[in-house]
């Protein structure tokens, strides 16, 4: 890139607006209306560009350090939440993986307990039918209801007595 003085940038400037073969302030009032030709925009555009660059010149270097400054901090600031980012993600997909595992095994938990349901419930029921005395009955049933003793005893005393709770 050839750096060029501000008095060259002035007169590039210059024959830029002469080209068009209008006067700045024509130009400036056209290109605010929006009713330029697409080559008269992109002039006027490169017009703006030189009198931003003429402006920072004027302003000397101290305006663009603090903006190289700014600009360092922002891509540091957007390094930092960027690894935030990325750490959040790990975790998240992490903990999906770990929901994913516990629905698996609840599922397998599920489908086991329903096959042995039915067969817990045919292997009390044929212990109950050979039970020779009330208590022996309650304490099936108490053993697959998950009855306490107490429970069990109290029932198996009614039924043998044959009061009705």
């Amino acid at each position: 890139m050839t750096e060029k003085t501000p008095a060259e940038l002035r007169e590039q400037r210059a024959r830029l607006i002469a080209s068009t073969g209008l006067t700045e302030t024509v130009l400036r009032e056209r290109a605010d209306a929006h009713q330029l030709y697409p080559e008269h925009h992109d002039i006027w555009v490169t017009v703006e560009g030189l009198d931003m660059h003429l402006a920072e010149l004027a302003e000397g270097p101290e305006p663009l350090r603090e903006g190289l400054a700014a600009a360092v901090d922002e891509r540091d600031r957007a390094r930092r939440w960027a690894v935030s980012l990325e750490n959040e993600n790990r975790r998240l997909v992490d903990q999906a993986r770990e929901a994913k595992e516990q629905a698996r095994v609840a599922t397998v938990a599920a489908l086991n307990l329903q096959r042995q349901t039915p067969d817990a419930a045919q292997r009390t029921l044929g212990r109950i039918r050979e039970a020779r005395t009330w208590v022996a009955v309650w304490v099936e049933l108490g053993q697959y209801f998950g009855l306490t003793a107490e429970q069990c005893g109290v029932e198996a005393r009614a039924r043998r007595l044959g009061d009705s709770l």
